[in-house]
């Protein structure tokens, strides 16, 4: 571990000068020097230096110390030391004692009681797609649920069938939860509960749940960390508050810190931002509290109600399990183009082209700006065929043959063209964790293969498709859309592609995504 790590990750920013983070600097903040200026003398004469944030005090200070030490600082202190501890020490942590397991979180323990789920809404809405697919057991039709979910977003004109379904689950003893609380749907929510709340701007893309609650268990803060998912990264962006808020109980909240707003920018920058941003005053965070009532309970929440990514996914089922509901197993997530393989099984294709040899083929640009087109279905050449979605067959492969002018379609080309997303740059200096995937391909026949522009590989023989054929790894990606295109050329009798991602690292997997046609903002 080097200095700066020490340094970085291992001490507590200082704010120097500046004690009182709730308020904005002034005037009289910062470090004053005891030498006062004499206007004519020449040289520097710094009469005050403004707030700012360090890791190390260089002594301007004198209310904080030299330095403030983190966990990890006593963890490199004790593994470099020459008669290293069997236990490295736990300063901070709330039960020094306990063993400490690195990792993911353990298993949810998918063991609740409430069989069935009543929802009151639009089942066609984001937020019962996003139970659905997170295996939450809906009633069947007349039948009677201990919990009843309430989507303020796609609730009919305020029905009074709505607040009576709600009085009756809680005075049964069951749970309501009231989903998606925000200035539009405030008034609604408002006539449905027994005590008056209201929605305050606050963005969140990490949580926190309550220690002394049993969502604490389901959803520790690596279940709740939302700044790095490729979309969907702010999963709050109003907090609650209010008299049910005061005399119910928040069982979670937004942390003091939104990183998403700051994790990409200067580093100098950033951490001042953080550490001002965490201390400072700030809206209510509360995302969703409890209130019992009627012998029962009603929680409230202003979450957002996609789960765009599979950690989103994962936090639904985690969510929901840890109020009591037992699920069933998770759907798959739906969209994008790969199978459970990799294997792209659509693409955007463009064909058929004719070349008067195979080298032409091969050589001539007939898309029209092989290295700068970023097609999208309907999109069409002058005089010629248009970009139009084509599915590949059971086994993966794509069929151009169809596409072909004449029955052997010697000397054809056709294009297939999508899109992958990365949450980050395969940069070093941006991200030290990178972003690279393979590309595992074959053709029949030649074939040559562009990633952002760049041609990245070529195949000038004339053979059958072997799907292993071409080995394109550790492919760098660009933060966002990364645009795949494939040119595939055909000397005679069957024509055909077949590809499929790959990448080495499972978490970054995830949160790929994958389109034929670039999404439009």
């Amino acid at each position: 571990m080097s200095v700066y790590n020490v340094t970085y990750h291992g001490c507590w920013p200082l704010p120097i000068g500046q004690h009182d983070l709730t308020q904005p600097p002034g005037l009289d903040d910062g470090v004053h020097f005891t030498s006062p200026f004499i206007e004519g003398q020449p040289g520097i004469q710094p009469e005050r230096l403004g707030p700012y944030v360090t890791m190390l005090n260089p002594g301007y200070d004198p209310k904080l110390p030299l330095y403030q030490a983190t966990p990890v600082f006593d963890a490199a202190r004790d593994a470099y030391a020459t008669n290293r501890p069997a236990q490295f020490s736990r300063r901070l942590f709330e039960h020094p004692e306990a063993v400490v397991n690195p990792g993911p979180p353990p298993p949810l323990a998918n063991v609740g009681k409430i069989q069935a789920v009543a929802f009151l809404g639009d089942p066609t809405a984001m937020l019962f797609q996003t139970l659905n697919q997170a295996g939450v057991p809906w009633v069947t039709a007349g039948g009677v649920a201990p919990m009843l979910v309430v989507d303020l977003g796609s609730l009919p004109d305020s029905a009074p069938e709505t607040r009576t379904s709600i009085e009756q689950t809680l005075k049964a003893g069951g749970t309501v939860l009231v989903w998606g609380v925000n200035p539009q749907t405030q008034t609604t929510a408002n006539g449905l509960l027994p005590l008056p709340l209201q929605a305050v701007a606050r963005t969140a893309s990490s949580l926190l749940s309550a220690n002394n609650h049993p969502l604490a268990n389901a959803l520790p803060p690596s279940r709740c960390y939302f700044s790095e998912t490729s979309e969907g990264r702010n999963v709050m962006k109003y907090g609650l508050e209010g008299p049910l808020v005061e005399q119910g109980e928040v069982i979670l909240r937004a942390t003091d810190i939104n990183w998403e707003t700051w994790r990409n920018g200067l580093e100098q920058l950033r951490v001042a931002a953080a550490t001002r941003s965490e201390r400072g005053a700030k809206p209510s965070g509360a995302a969703i509290i409890e209130y019992r009532t009627g012998g029962g309970r009603l929680l409230v929440s202003s979450l957002e109600s996609a789960a765009p990514t599979p950690a989103h996914q994962e936090f639904f089922r985690a969510l929901m399990i840890g109020l009591g509901v037992h699920l069933d197993e998770p759907k798959p997530m739906a969209g994008g183009l790969l199978d459970g393989g990799g294997y792209v099984t659509k693409a955007l294709v463009l064909g058929s082209f004719t070349a008067t040899s195979y080298e032409e083929a091969l050589d001539k640009d007939f898309a029209g700006g092989e290295t700068t087109i970023a097609p999208r279905p309907g999109d069409k050449l002058p005089a010629g065929p248009v970009w139009h979605e084509l599915a590949a067959n059971a086994d993966a492969v794509f069929s151009f043959n169809p596409l072909a002018t004449e029955p052997d379609a010697v000397n054809h080309v056709a294009y297939a063209s999508f899109w992958l997303f990365s949450p980050r740059a395969d940069d070093l200096l941006d991200d030290g964790r990178g972003a690279k995937v393979d590309l595992i391909a074959g053709s029949d026949d030649g074939a040559k293969f562009w990633l952002n522009g760049q041609l990245i590989h070529e195949n000038r023989g004339k053979n059958p498709l072997q799907p292993e054929q071409y080995q394109l790894t550790r492919l760098s990606l660009r933060k966002g859309w990364n645009h795949f295109l494939v040119k595939v050329v055909n000397a005679s009798g069957n024509w055909q592609l077949k590809a499929r991602l790959q990448c080495a690292d499972p978490d970054f997997a995830a949160q790929l995504q994958t389109e034929v046609a670039r999404p439009t903002p």
